[in-house]
């Protein structure tokens, strides 16, 4: 059967910090997403805007690794300036606000305004109910895309068009990504996010323009930018399980799914878990 050409893509999110390490909003250096601001002189697809009190970035997607985590460097680079001198840009996946923050906070920034997503494991949608202006955390997710182009229903990536596989594939993007990246970034804010977003099986599914279709896989953090390794990594773990999900659905073991779900949403036996299940080549 045909390989499937997929495209890569991201729209991670971060939190400034100022040179005191204090957390601060980037509502006061950046619009919201209706009016984005592009950062990269030679290529205006490159914005970014704030997201509540996190800053998100957006840019093209990409049909090789190398170009979706170039563009997330200039986005970077080009962020910065933006900001005072030694304020920096932290991939953090929770920050507790100062209550001082809602006195001036902008009307969107009022809720938490995230759509709803789907959950593989629970196989429905559902979306995040919290009040933010008593809400003390805020939080960032590191949302990391594949695509294929609606024409690819013949190759490796046919499944993608198929709800029930897109639903079981993303149970092995859990164990064989998911899980790994919660044994590297377990901290407490890790899992204090992920009693409300980036839970086990968290996705959602993307149309991108009747052209595309794809998955956003909304599990990790955003430590997954922490570097242009860990994200070539990451990606290129995604790219390996959806390309071989065919073939690798087939020995599916159910009886790991209770265990897998609760230690990537907890933490709770993650490193032990994954020792059963060596790295696939």
């Amino acid at each position: 059967m045909e390989q499937a050409k997929f495209w890569y893509g991201a729209d991670p999110e971060a939190f400034i910090f100022d040179e005191d390490g204090k957390a601060v909003p980037s509502w006061k250096y950046f619009p919201d997403k209706y009016n984005k601001v592009s950062v990269w002189s030679s290529d205006d697809r490159i914005k970014v805007f704030h997201d509540g009190a996190a800053v998100e970035f957006n840019g093209p997607a990409s049909d090789s690794i190398e170009g979706l985590t170039t563009w997330m460097r200039k986005a970077l680079i080009g962020t910065q300036v933006y900001l005072p001198e030694r304020y920096t840009i932290r991939r953090t996946p929770t920050i507790t606000i100062d209550k001082d923050f809602m006195k001036e906070a902008p009307p969107d920034c009022m809720v938490f305004g995230c759509d709803p997503a789907w959950n593989a494991w629970e196989g429905k949608m559902s979306a995040v109910e919290i009040d933010a202006t008593t809400h003390p955390e805020r939080y960032a997710g590191g949302h990391m895309h594949m695509s294929v182009s609606v024409d690819s229903k013949d190759t490796t990536a046919g499944w993608m068009f198929d709800q029930e596989a897109c639903l079981e594939a993303i149970k092995h993007l859990d164990l064989w990504l998911g899980l790994p990246l919660t044994v590297i970034s377990a901290s407490p804010e890790t899992f204090q996010r992920r009693k409300y977003y980036g839970k086990a099986g968290e996705f959602r599914f993307q149309d991108y323009n009747g052209e595309f279709r794809g998955l956003e896989y909304r599990v990790p953090g955003p430590e997954v930018w922490a570097s242009t390794e860990t994200a070539t990594r990451a990606f290129k773990a995604m790219h390996h399980i959806l390309n071989n999900f065919k073939e690798a659905r087939k020995s599916w073991d159910t009886r790991a799914e209770e265990d897998i779900r609760n230690a990537i949403d907890t933490g709770e036996g993650a490193a032990k878990l994954l020792q059963h299940f060596p790295v696939p080549a």
